[in-house]
């Protein structure tokens, strides 16, 4: 999962600083934990309840709040075309392949007992974690669209880290 993570933020990464040389367009920096803490708001009416329905809806009203914020983020980040369709993918994938992930190790697997069906429901919540971290990435990443050596440096630490995993 976190390889997968990494190459979702490596493909934002690498592509907006390829295509924002071309761009002229200059959008407003924005404030990523402001805007994660505005998708965590939406569901705080469903949080006031015990039960496990409303935290299920807080949820996904959250991580769906989330994914949204990332995806708005590479509709600006990328011209349309493929870029912004692999990229879109991506963040799908990155979805799809946690959740199957989660329901492996929580209800599929034979030597979990009682605790893992109690764990399960947390899937989402963890989901909205990566969700978050990638929207903070590609908020940090559409607030330096228009200075080349803030793009050049991040490249650079993008091979550094990268040589870390």
């Amino acid at each position: 999962m976190r390889k997968l993570t990494f190459a979702v933020l490596a493909f934002l990464a690498a592509f907006a600083c390829g295509e924002a040389s071309a761009q002229t367009k200059n959008p407003a920096p924005l404030d990523a934990n402001a805007l994660i803490d505005q998708c965590r708001a939406t569901s705080t009416e469903y949080r006031k309840f015990a039960a496990a329905d409303p935290i299920r809806m807080a949820n996904e009203r959250t991580v769906s709040c989330l994914k949204q914020l990332v995806i708005e983020q590479i509709d600006v980040i990328f011209e349309p075309g493929k870029e912004r369709r692999d990229a879109r993918a991506l963040l799908n994938e990155a979805e799809e392949s946690h959740m199957a992930l989660s329901r492996a190790i929580f209800n599929a697997n034979p030597k979990c007992d009682l605790p893992c069906p109690a764990f399960a429901g947390l899937e989402r919540t963890r989901l909205a974690y990566i969700f978050a971290s990638l929207g903070r990435d590609a908020v940090w990443i559409r607030n330096r669209l228009t200075d080349s050596d803030v793009k050049m440096a991040f490249l650079a630490s993008l091979g550094q880290y990268r040589a870390g995993f």
